[in-house]
């Protein structure tokens, strides 16, 4: 047990007054002796404080405290012992022994034992459970009754579609303080609360509206915390009670009533300057001090668009001169702004508001407002990463389906790199389904941060904006925060640690491809390696796509400046398309395809046909799942469609659909199981030749560069033409004449893809047994981080683009800098915390991976990122 021994000793210390009980008790101590150990009996002064027994050095009540008894889990028992007459017992939960007590009479030993009973934690609560079942039988008040209140209070904005402002916005706002408050008996001031209740007629049972925060030691308190009401909540018959509290102890919440006031809210609104000065009354029926209420109507200023509500017409500003009092400043407004939350519905719903009211030094007066509400964006971009992973997944187990029929040896290799990859899909369907059927409220919280059906969702994402108004001046502020729970997978449990040291376990195992920080994104790995060359490759076939369709198209306007600048951008692309396959990953692989297709091209010349006994009943069933899982999500799949994806370049003869197309065809024809050895055998030779990785960088090279000096001799030529009609008969036969390097650059990116492919699936196969599950636990892992990671940055991202009024500067430092982003933590590094941390840290890490780009929208009610 921890405890500080100064402030023991200060709470033993204090007055008579303060404790529960005091006297002399006979208590057994252990005195260890030269030949033996006694047991004596010694008179100290006792001193009971809640469930803290002192005892001190003597029986003189000023000596100092020797030790402590913390009375919990404990019970008392009465003993016959013949050096004491009336001895008792303190018998602990893991003691049997316990601690022996005596007292000088019976009355005495009574008196402490009902003491010393009443005394622990346990005994308090069932009072209170009590107190509380019989409150609830005398007032027929129930705690339904009062969370209702309570939510309903917090909701007073909304955003469903029946949402009307005249009935749910506040329209007035109470501000609070007290003064003359009464001093306890060391004439030491109070720490007053006030807690706000409500009754309308005709219910006679006074529910729970609001209260303020504590001021510390002060017998007049000027309360921030201001209370505001909505029309559909009161009405002019409502009866409001102010009950001001001493808090004694904060943990605890222990206090006592100072006094009471009553006042109905209409003889607040025809008040003098709508104030009132109320006295507090005591439950004794006495005098303890006074309380000031001040009123103001909360008006929408002029709404002149639906970003943000700014103070500007003077008639909406109206002062009014007051005198000066103990509790109220020189000069207060009669009207007072409230924050419009404008396009804040559009990315956030289920409001909670509270208002604050300071003054400053110099006079002046802010108006504090705070919105908290919840991202409408928790669920849906979950949704896209799933999706887009789904489709990645997909990718990944149909290049391991193009190997076809395997040998024994790799059979069972096969069937666990296609059961890893299908487990994923199969999940990242369920969750996709489960999340989209969600309706209501999209907000995780903490208790859900374990359900693996969430687990994609960041926890207890809020977004909360602070308005800030000054009364004097007129200007007003906004700032906006996004608090969001830790980004880690507590679904998947810390076992084996966090992300953090689930890389750094990779890394172990293959230390060559860890000295490459290059090859980290995805992980550490041959198998991550692998698959993000794939990705690689296919996100740069794409791009040379669209630039190849942008030199044809400046072909074709015979546009010259221009096309030197897509070439630099081709030739760029090109290099980098040479650097993303490792030379020797490439090579060990081609060793190994080139062993396992002699191995089968015997077996097929000794039989003739594939053996159906050389593939297992499950190879059949997994890739009968396989393919109605393909069919199933097929139409999910984020993105543009099959066919407008194929739909590329040129209206001439363009050989890139065709080569998309067979390889679209030869997808299918490898998800679906095979009935004959002819389809095997095509399976497997539409990989059998492979063209060696250096020769596909030259072609890539060699390609650009022709079409390069091509272009160039036809802009220099097209300088020194004399004849106009030659000269465009150059410019019309540009296109023909760069087509063949183009086929050329899109046959060498086509081969070094199935290159790509093939290493990846051989790589799986070979490190199925090694890294393949780890790998797969590490990709599924920072999933999870990411995405709740990613959900929190484009939360804030677009509240900062469509909830604010439109800022020039923010704009242009987006398209000169970029996002920048700042995360701090309440993390130690302790226990499951300390991995959650190393979640964090790898989540926040792989954001720097993620390209933002604006682009104009329709869709101004509901604005929705799109993730490619």
């Amino acid at each position: 047990m921890r405890f500080n021994s100064k402030e023991i000793l200060a709470v033993a210390s204090q007055p008579s007054y303060k404790f529960d009980k005091e006297g002399i008790l006979f208590i057994r101590e252990k005195h260890d002796s030269l030949f033996r150990r006694n047991d004596v009996y010694s008179q100290r002064w006792c001193r009971l404080r809640g469930n803290l027994l002192f005892y001190y050095k003597t029986k003189d009540q000023y000596s100092e405290p020797a030790g402590v008894f913390v009375l919990e889990e404990c019970h008392v028992r009465l003993d016959e012992n013949p050096d004491v007459p009336y001895a008792f017992t303190l018998i602990f939960q893991h003691d049997e022994v316990g601690q022996q007590l005596g007292a000088a009479s019976e009355g005495e030993r009574d008196s402490w034992i009902q003491s010393l009973h009443m005394a622990s934690f346990e005994y308090m609560r069932s009072q209170l459970s009590s107190l509380k079942e019989k409150l609830k039988q005398l007032k027929g008040l129930n705690d339904n009754d009062i969370s209702q209140i309570s939510s309903k209070r917090q909701r007073s904005f909304t955003s469903d579609a029946s949402y009307d402002p005249q009935q749910y916005e506040p329209f007035m706002e109470l501000s609070i303080c007290c003064d003359n408050l009464m001093c306890d008996g060391d004439g030491q001031p109070p720490n007053p609360l006030v807690i706000v209740a409500v009754n309308t007629h005709p219910s006679v049972k006074w529910q729970k509206f609001a209260q303020t925060e504590i001021v510390e030691k002060s017998s007049n308190p000027c309360f921030f915390t201001t209370v505001t009401f909505v029309k559909g909540e009161v009405s002019e018959l409502t009866r409001i009670k102010l009950s001001v509290y001493d808090i004694k102890e904060r943990v605890t919440c222990t206090s006592t009533l100072l006094g009471e006031s009553v006042f109905t809210l209409d003889t607040l609104l025809q008040s003098h300057h709508r104030t009132l000065r109320l006295t507090l009354v005591s439950p004794s029926c006495a005098s303890v001090g006074f309380i000031s209420i001040a009123a103001r109507e909360m008006t929408n200023t002029k709404q002149r668009n639906a970003w943000l509500l700014l103070a500007e017409e003077e008639s909406l500003w109206s002062k009014v001169e007051r005198p000066r009092s103990y509790s109220l400043p020189t000069r207060l407004t009669s009207q007072v702004g409230i924050p419009v939350l404008g396009l804040l519905k559009t990315l956030s719903n289920n409001f909670t508001t509270q208002t604050y009211r300071f003054h400053t030094g110099l006079g002046a007066e802010l108006h504090v407002h705070e919105i908290m509400s919840e991202s409408k964006l928790s669920l849906t971009i979950p949704c896209m990463l799933l999706d887009l992973w789904i489709n990645e997944e997909k990718k990944l187990m149909e290049s391991i389906l193009h190997l076809g029929q395997l040998s024994l040896e790799w059979q069972q290799k096969y069937l666990a790199a296609t059961d890893g990859h299908l487990r994923l899909i199969n999940h990242y369907t369920e969750v996709v389904d489960f999340l989209l059927k969600q309706k209501g409220s999209s907000f995780k919280p903490s208790v859900k941060k374990k359900d693996t059906n969430f687990e994609f969702v960041p926890v207890n994402l809020h977004v909360q904006r602070m308005w800030v108004q000054n009364v004097t001046t007129r200007k007003t502020g906004v700032y906006d925060i996004i608090t969001v729970g830790a980004f880690s997978a507590f679904s998947r449990r810390f076992r084996q640690g966090g992300l953090l040291r689930l890389l750094n376990q990779l890394k172990s195992y293959y230390p060559l491809f860890s000295s490459d920080n290059g090859c980290a994104i995805l992980g550490p790995d041959p198998i991550s390696r692998s698959a993000e060359a794939i990705m690689r490759i296919e996100q740069l076939q794409e791009e040379i796509e669209s630039d190849l369709q942008k030199l044809i198209n400046l072909c074709d306007q015979k546009s010259r400046p221009n096309v030197q600048t897509v070439l630099n951008s081709l030739s760029s692309k090109g290099d980098q398309l040479t650097r993303v396959c490792a030379p020797n990953m490439v090579e060990e692989v081609l060793i190994i395809w080139d062993s396992l297709r002699s191995s089968s091209g015997q077996s097929v010349a000794c039989s003739g046909t594939v053996p159906s006994s050389n593939t297992p009943s499950e190879a059949t069933s997994v890739k009968d799942q396989i393919c109605e899982n393909r069919e199933d999500s097929l139409g999910n799949l984020p993105g543009k469609n099959i066919n407008e994806q194929e739909q590329v370049l040129d209206k001439n003869e363009v050989s890139s659909p065709k080569l998309k197309d067979t390889s679209e065809s030869k997808i299918v024809s490898a998800a679906l199981p095979s009935k004959d050895s002819e389809n095997c055998l095509s399976s497997l030779n539409s990989l059998e030749e492979i063209e060696p990785l250096d020769l596909t960088h030259l072609n890539i090279k060699a390609s650009i560069m022709c079409m390069a000096s091509k272009v160039q001799s036809f802009i220099c030529g097209s300088k020194t033409e004399s004849d106009a009609t030659e000269s465009l008969t150059k410019n019309l036969n540009w296109t023909a004449e760069l087509m063949p390097s183009i086929k050329k650059l899109r046959q060498a990116i086509q081969c070094l893809l199935k290159t790509a492919k093939l290493t990846y699936s051989i790589t799986s196969l070979k490190e199925s047994t090694k890294c393949l599950p780890l790998t797969q636990k590490v990709r599924h892992r920072r999933d999870i981080v990411f995405s709740q990671a990613l959900t929190s940055l484009v939360t804030g991202l677009m509240t900062r683009l469509w909830c604010r009024s439109p800022d020039s500067m923010f704009i242009q430092m987006l398209r000169t800098v970029g996002v920048l982003c700042h995360f701090e933590g309440l993390l130690s590094c302790y226990g499951d915390e300390m991995g959650a941390l190393e979640d964090m840290v790898v989540g926040i890490d792989d954001l720097r991976r993620v390209l933002f780009w604006l682009e104009p929208s329709d869709a101004s009610c509901n604005p929705q990122p799109r993730i490619e």
